[in-house]
């Protein structure tokens, strides 16, 4: 049918679509994708949602420049490699917590599950991702504040930031040993 053609003609990588039809097996199997066996024989198409086509493919092993990357970050996170390192992020927090350590955690996601195990959540703006700002001087001055911070804070529990610091490091081995 050239009308169903047409409609996956013009469909892009980020449409939902509605597919109906007969399944069956194919005649040229493949190995290279989980569905190699069979295919849908489409007797009606319809396109659910259309949307813009990203400014760069979404796949793991991504050759797009970081600067476009960070620009889209929203878009970056949907990428394996993210994501895994949001959970060991979060896993090396979970474990420096078991082992006693302090956890201080900057983000702009109130729900992540960093915060969970943080005895001190810092939030920055919502369009803002951490140490993030409309100039050099406001980058500058977060960080400044968080030094600020952090040296009243050892200064303070000298013995149980070193403390702090040996779980911290031992985690993080404990993590990368397995």
């Amino acid at each position: 049918d050239r009308g169903i053609f047409d409609k996956a003609f013009a469909a892009r990588s980020e449409f939902v679509l509605c597919a109906k039809g007969t399944v069956r097996e194919r005649s040229a199997k493949s190995n290279k994708i989980p569905t190699g066996d069979i295919e849908i024989e489409v007797s009606d198409l319809r396109v659910l949602s259309k949307a813009q086509t990203p400014p760069f493919e979404i796949v793991d092993n991504s050759k797009t420049a970081e600067d476009v990357r960070l620009k889209y970050r929203y878009l970056d996170l949907r990428r394996t490699p993210l994501q895994q390192n949001i959970i060991t992020r979060s896993k090396i927090a979970k474990i420096a917590r078991e082992r006693g350590a302090k956890i201080t955690v900057i983000t702009r996601y109130l729900k992540s599950d960093l915060t969970r195990y943080a005895d001190t959540v810092f939030i920055c703006g919502a369009k803002e991702g951490p140490l993030e700002g409309g100039s050099m001087g406001a980058k500058m001055s977060q960080l400044h504040i968080i030094d600020i911070l952090f040296q009243c804070y050892y200064h303070r529990n000298e013995a149980e930031s070193r403390r702090n610091n040996e779980l911290t490091a031992a985690a993080n081995l404990d993590r990368y040993d397995k």
